[in-house]
């Protein structure tokens, strides 16, 4: 996959991946859209390398959990994702808390995704991001 650092900013909705994804939740695909993300990561092998379209979002369906918690991102959460939160229910229950969380520590520690970013200068940055969103996710 080719991605363009220079395009992406550090907030988890920062990338086209992200904003794409975003679109299929307010156009429709709802819930649904949220948890398949999430269990995207799940159900992808251990031993394999996570890419990074999938890690994009699955960090941003952790926004869309964390905000749900009262813990949204602050200025980073798009308008659209808030509007769509206040117009539907998303309940997140312990199972799919807890297979964020898992999901977000492993995006951290071992993806496509932490790699990109790694090779660019803002690193930093999408560290401090993440770690803030697992705190959010606590």
């Amino acid at each position: 996959m080719e991605s363009s650092m220079d395009a992406w900013s550090a907030g988890n909705f920062g990338n086209e991946d992200a904003v794409e994804w975003l679109k299929m939740v307010t156009d429709g695909g709802g819930e649904s859209t949220i948890r398949k993300a999430i269990e995207c990561i799940e159900l992808f092998p251990e031993d394999e390398f996570l890419d990074a379209i999938f890690c994009s979002q699955a960090l941003a369906a952790a926004e869309f959990i964390a905000a749900a918690r009262g813990n949204p991102p602050g200025e980073d959460f798009p308008e659209e994702a808030e509007a769509w939160l206040k117009e539907n229910s998303l309940q997140p229950d312990e199972n799919l808390l807890q297979a964020t969380r898992r999901a977000v520590d492993r995006i951290l520690n071992n993806s496509e995704l932490k790699e990109l970013w790694q090779e660019g200068c803002s690193n930093d940055e999408w560290h401090l991001t993440i770690i803030d969103l697992r705190r959010r996710l606590s």
